[in-house]
């Protein structure tokens, strides 16, 4: 947390910030009450890192003649309990969310004292609602291609210990700090290298989802920052590790009895269904939440990236149109521009050239399966039937989840292949082909995105004839 103070001729108020909100006592009259004032001023000057409210677990040394952090130290607890301190390196500045509240989740880089093993140790502050991630975590344990956890501490602190006296946190959730080790990975699949390793990533990411499904939990927030590359972890075979569980749910054969959440996500790969749930001027009710929402934000990323990099590495300085608005803070819009993405012609969207055949015919099979069920579950949403009709439609659809997992394994099976014999026949025919320039639409590209775990934005209404935007 962080105290200040406001002070005027003759008032003064402690403010008060921490992950949960703030709070601010009443005015306090310094002249009838110098010694509470004397008490407030002492205590925000004090030199006493609990006081300040700092994280004393987190120890940095000071270069004298520079005056910067040198070197640092970390203590938790290892698998077994026992209290261990970690190094933190020096290479990878930890990754902080900037807001001041909400999950106000770091990341650090530590190494062991003693097996010299590279680790992310990662902190964060969830709401009472949400379950703990170690709990997720843990069904996740010896799950090729997902995020493996090496130790946790579940309950670190909680914001309501924090509020001042005479200020009750009406209105502000508790949040409830965690702290798990995790093993360290590669960087995201932002940073691809070839095109058969970003289909190759997927392809994994996929198959390592479906794997978690069968241990009913669904992860909720599919991401550019939640795939990353394999890296030089030795646990793992897969291309790529599927990571961040905190706002994962329970599901029973792939659904979820959690209602979705806008407000909990990455707008920019959330499913049509998703945002609908928190449109409050729909009075159509959405579906449950399922391995489809999830499945439609792989793809929603996959069409980031293709269309996002004209090669690895290289963005395009424009977004492409239909893209514009998938992260528009308004569910609505964002919800009818990714519907009308899905329900247009393929044939209008161009693939950058580099990406060749296979990528092209790829993304064109799973943007088909995509709309397949994205447009079933929307136009269910507004059939003018009864839920318990709905709903048995539903589990129609998401009884399939075996051949769905196995369809999209093998679209992107054969997507490998094809991006091999393409590439054998360039190497037979060496003559060097020119990029077709790509139409993008006036407006800048997002920066790259940060090497790291977290989301580009924290946990943060169609009406019934939806509007259709161009592509």
């Amino acid at each position: 947390f962080v105290r200040s103070l406001i002070v005027t001729e003759s008032h003064v108020r402690l403010v008060h910030v921490d992950r949960g909100g703030t709070y601010l006592t009443p005015p306090i009259n310094i002249h009838d009450n110098p010694h509470t004032f004397i008490r407030l001023v002492l205590g925000i000057s004090s030199t006493s890192e609990d006081v300040l409210g700092i994280d004393t677990s987190v120890q940095w040394s000071v270069d004298p003649e520079t005056g910067r952090k040198s070197s640092g130290t970390l203590k938790t607890v290892d698998g077994d309990g026992k209290a261990v301190v970690f190094d933190l390196t020096k290479d990878n500045a930890p990754f902080c969310r900037p807001e001041a509240v909400g999950r106000g989740t770091v990341c650090w880089y530590g190494t062991h004292p003693d097996t010299g093993k590279h680790v992310l140790i990662k902190d964060a502050w969830r709401t009472e609602d949400n379950a703990l991630e170690a709990l997720f975590l843990g069904k996740a344990r010896g799950l090729d291609g997902v995020v493996q956890m090496l130790s946790h501490e579940d309950s670190c602190a909680e914001t309501k210990r924090f509020a001042p006296e005479h200020c009750e946190p009406h209105g502000f959730p508790n949040r409830i700090k965690s702290r798990v080790v995790l093993e360290l990975y590669g960087p995201s699949v932002w940073f691809f290298e070839s095109r058969y390793q970003l289909v190759s990533a997927f392809r994994d990411a996929i198959a390592a989802h479906g794997d978690l499904l069968k241990r009913q939990v669904l992860h909720r927030d599919i991401s550019v920052n939640n795939i990353l590359l394999r890296g030089n972890s030795g646990t793992h075979s897969r291309s790529s590790v599927l990571i961040d569980l905190d706002l994962a749910v329970w599901a029973e054969r792939g659904v979820s009895a959690t209602k979705g959440d806008g407000n909990k996500g990455t707008r920019m790969y959330q499913s049509i269904s998703a945002l609908r749930h928190s449109d409050p001027d729909n009075e159509h009710p959405a579906p449950p939440l399922d391995y489809l929402d999830d499945l439609e934000s792989f793809f929603y990323v996959f069409s980031h990236l293709i269309f996002g990099f004209s090669q690895p590495g290289k963005l395009f300085e424009r977004t492409r149109l239909f893209m514009r608005d998938w992260e528009t803070p308004i569910e609505r819009m964002s919800a009818t521009v990714k519907e009308n993405f899905l329900r247009g012609p393929c044939r209008a969207i161009s693939v950058p050239s580099f990406y060749g055949e296979a990528c092209k015919t790829l993304f064109r099979a799973f943007r088909d399966f995509i709309k397949e069920a994205a447009v079933v579950k929307s136009d269910l949403q507004y059939a003018d039937i009864t839920l318990e009709e709905r709903d048995r439609q539903l589990k129609e659809l998401t009884d399939k989840v075996d051949v769905h997992y196995a369809r999209l394994d093998e679209m992107f099976r054969v997507a490998l292949l094809q991006i091999e014999a393409e590439d054998l026949r360039a190497k037979s025919d060496p003559t060097p082909t020119v990029p077709a320039p790509s139409s993008v639409d006036p407006r800048h590209e997002t920066q790259p995105a940060p090497r790291g775990l977290k989301r580009l934005q924290e946990e943060d209404s169609v009406p019934h004839k939806r509007p259709r935007l161009d592509l």
